[in-house]
C-alpha cells in the first residue's frame, strides 16, 4: 500500500504555485531562527560537532520526551556541543537562518546540567 501510495503522490507531481511557494516560506518565518529544518545546508563545524545529530537529540528529549535516551546518545557522540566555541561558521549555509550557536548552547545546559 505504501508504495502504491507513494507511486501514486509522484505521477501527479506538479510544482508549486506562487501562492503555494510563498505561504512555505511565511510559515519558515513564523518558525524562527530556533528551529531547524534538518535540510542539511549548514556547514560543517570545523570542531567537529555533528550538528544535525545534536538537534535531533534535542527535538527527541524536548518534543517527544525521550530525555533518557536523548541522553545517553547525547553522551555517546565523539564530540558533544559543549565544544562549541561560538565561531558562527555553521550557520553560514542555513537558508533559514537558525542559530545554531544558541541551540549548541541549549544542547550543553540541556543535557550537561538539567537533571
Amino acid at each position: 500500500d505504501h508504495v502504491r501510495r507513494s507511486s501514486l503522490a509522484a505521477s501527479n507531481f506538479r510544482t508549486l504555485t506562487d501562492g503555494e511557494r510563498e505561504g512555505l516560506f511565511e510559515a519558515a518565518r513564523r518558525l524562527g531562527r530556533d528551529f531547524c529544518r534538518f535540510c542539511g545546508k549548514c556547514v560543517a563545524c570545523p570542531v567537529g560537532i555533528d550538528i544535525q545529530k545534536v538537534l535531533e537529540l534535542l527535538r527527541a528529549s524536548w518534543r517527544f520526551h525521550l530525555r533518557d535516551w536523548a541522553k545517553r546518545a547525547y553522551e555517546s557522540l565523539p564530540v558533544q556541543a559543549t565544544a562549541c566555541d561560538g565561531c558562527g561558521i555553521c550557520e553560514r549555509g542555513c537558508p533559514y537562518g537558525v542559530n545554531v550557536v544558541g541551540l549548541m548552547n541549549r544542547a550543553t545546559h540541556h543535557f550537561t546540567y538539567h537533571r
